[in-house]
């Protein structure tokens, strides 16, 4: 899949702001129960939904795409 320069910029900014929030751990050691909390928590926090609907994208492509967790959802 061709993503643009910006869409990977930001994906990339959306992985990084997930490990700094749970103190730098290994995004493969979270799991998905983790991950849909921290999201609610942004959302309750305030987090606009263009940018929530990137975060969960940017989190998608990680777990299928990177690590090849293929049953991942969220």
């Amino acid at each position: 899949k061709n993503y643009s320069q910006s869409s990977v910029r930001n994906y990339g900014q959306c992985l990084i702001r997930l490990m700094r929030d749970h103190d730098y751990r290994d995004p493969a050691d979270l799991t998905e129960r983790e991950v849909v909390r921290y999201l609610a928590e942004m959302m309750q926090r305030g987090l606009q939904s263009a940018s929530g609907h990137t975060m969960v994208n940017a989190i998608k492509f990680y777990y299928r795409d990177v690590l090849k967790m293929a049953g991942w959802q969220l």
